[in-house]
């Protein structure tokens, strides 16, 4: 740990367990699933108000591939009380298990009831 002067220096006892919770309490921070489904929000916002704007246009513009554009806007497909339980998400300084990739099964189910069957299935956590 730095101490005065950027000189580094050692802890012991109570002074190095204030340092590993103060470290910890940093690390917390929202799941990275949060950040991705807002910017969906925000793409799709985009689209919305700016008439004749494509996706591949938006793609350029953010330099972004087409591809990750569209995968980021699949993720609007998921019903609504799914994207609500991972919104509300709190902060953590673990991995999230609720991952992009593990939502993309989801956009293809059939319909809502299924996604909610299936997210229940892969994250076991129940959603009302």
């Amino acid at each position: 740990m730095k101490g005065a002067y950027g000189k580094h220096r050692l802890l012991f006892g109570n002074a190095l367990w204030e340092a590993c919770k103060k470290e910890q309490e940093k690390a917390s921070q929202p799941p990275r699933i949060q950040g991705i489904l807002k910017q969906a929000y925000d793409l799709k916002a985009r689209l919305d108000a700016t008439p004749g704007l494509t996706q591949t246009a938006l793609s350029k513009e953010l330099g972004m591939s087409r591809v990750r554009v569209t995968q980021i806007l699949n993720l609007l497909r998921i019903t609504p009380k799914i994207q609500e339980y991972i919104l509300t998400l709190p902060p953590s300084n673990t991995r999230c298990p609720i991952t992009e990739y593990s939502l993309r099964r989801l956009v293809c189910a059939s319909n809502h009831k299924n996604q909610l069957r299936e997210f229940e299935r892969l994250f076991m956590a129940p959603i009302f």
